[in-house]
């Protein structure tokens, strides 16, 4: 995971490989991260995609650091 902080938008959506890209982790570690509760994650209705919010990202990275 960076040590620097995520540059995201609070209000923006984004979906698990872009928050993954966003804290410089790969794909299988935000599932885990999601899996253990660290961020959430919500299915949108219109395409079934995994998003969250970059509020939710932001609040990930300040777990660890």
């Amino acid at each position: 995971m960076n040590k620097n902080k995520p540059t995201v938008n609070e209000h923006g959506v984004y979906t698990m490989t872009e928050a993954a890209q966003a804290l410089g982790v790969t794909r299988k570690t935000m599932q885990r991260y999601a899996r253990l509760g660290y961020i959430q994650f919500y299915t949108r209705r219109c395409d079934r995609r995994r998003v969250t919010t970059g509020k939710g990202i932001l609040r990930c990275w300040e777990d660890f650091y």
